[in-house]
């Protein structure tokens, strides 16, 4: 991976922080669809060395399959593997549900953010699979208010959209705060 005029383009080590990065988000992928794994992948999860990985294996008597192609990395099946995952210490479980529930507030924290109250509410409602009144009689809220927040021009109260944070597992004062400014912009 070299470009015309001889620079070398960080994806072409496999320890650049650039190609860490990305090979790591494809095996966080991988483990997620349900494909197998390569020691270079389990290292990468981990975040240990692919030796110790080796010597891991070994000592649990987990079976590295040969590659498919000659010169193609041999591979762990995916469920052997996430179990042996699930034992590290610098593992981040995908699958877990509170790694999901972080990772799904921050989601909203940006899609809040970055396309606004009335978009990123309408996302979040789809995603949970509510209608403004079942939110509304989730949160105890009058549905006026959630159809405010849906509509980008919510009405300014503090309790109701604390509640309607924390009925929809959001980061609550972010949430909050983001309900205000739009509630002010209104005034």
């Amino acid at each position: 991976m070299q470009s015309i005029d001889g620079w070398i383009s960080p994806m072409a080590n496999p320890d650049s922080k650039c190609r860490v990065v990305v090979d790591t988000a494809f095996a966080r992928w991988q483990l997620e669809r349900g494909d197998d794994l390569t020691i270079r992948e389990l290292a990468l999860l981990a975040s240990m060395r692919e030796p110790a990985i080796r010597n891991s294996l070994s000592a649990e008597s987990i079976k590295v399959e040969a590659g498919r192609r000659p010169g193609e990395p041999g591979t762990v099946n995916v469920d052997v593997a996430y179990g042996w995952l699930r034992k590290r210490r610098g593992f981040i479980d995908p699958r877990d549900p509170e790694t999901r529930a972080v990772n799904r507030r921050s989601e909203y924290r940006t899609l809040l953010r970055e396309r606004g109250l009335a978009f990123a509410f309408g996302e979040i409602l789809q995603a949970a699979e509510l209608s403004v009144d079942d939110l509304a009689g989730k949160a105890g809220v009058e549905p006026a208010f959630v159809d405010g927040l849906r509509t980008g021009k919510p009405i300014l109260d503090l309790e109701a959209a604390r509640l309607i944070g924390e009925a929809l597992d959001l980061d609550v004062p972010n949430f909050v705060g983001i309900a205000v400014e739009a509630a002010l912009r209104e005034y």
